[in-house]
């Protein structure tokens, strides 16, 4: 879900959770009705989800990413480093596109 909404905005997430959650199907019936409502002829990728997840494989018993094979990384390294800032604020500012506030 999260990545679809990566894709389709944040407004994909309620919606999926009103449709039963992450599906092809649902991700198709929002890009439908948001291609609808702005007038546009398709919104976001319905197959964002499955581009994105071609690029992730099952090495030596760790999921990393591979691109074009010269940059790999533990998912769960970089997952495991995030979680450290679950609950703070996001503040736009600083140097860069944006930063957290620690």
């Amino acid at each position: 879900m999260a990545l679809q909404s990566y894709n389709m905005g944040s407004g994909f997430i309620p919606f999926a959770l009103e449709h039963g959650g992450y599906s092809k199907e649902v991700a198709i019936q929002f890009s439908q009705l948001m291609a609808a409502k702005n007038g546009w002829p398709r919104y976001g990728d319905v197959d964002y989800v499955e581009h994105v997840l071609r690029y992730y494989h099952s090495g030596d018993g760790k999921v990393v990413v591979v691109g074009d094979g010269t940059q790999r990384f533990d998912v769960e390294k970089v997952h495991n480093f995030m979680k450290k800032f679950l609950g703070q604020p996001y503040v736009w500012g600083g140097e860069n596109t944006g930063c957290w506030r620690v």
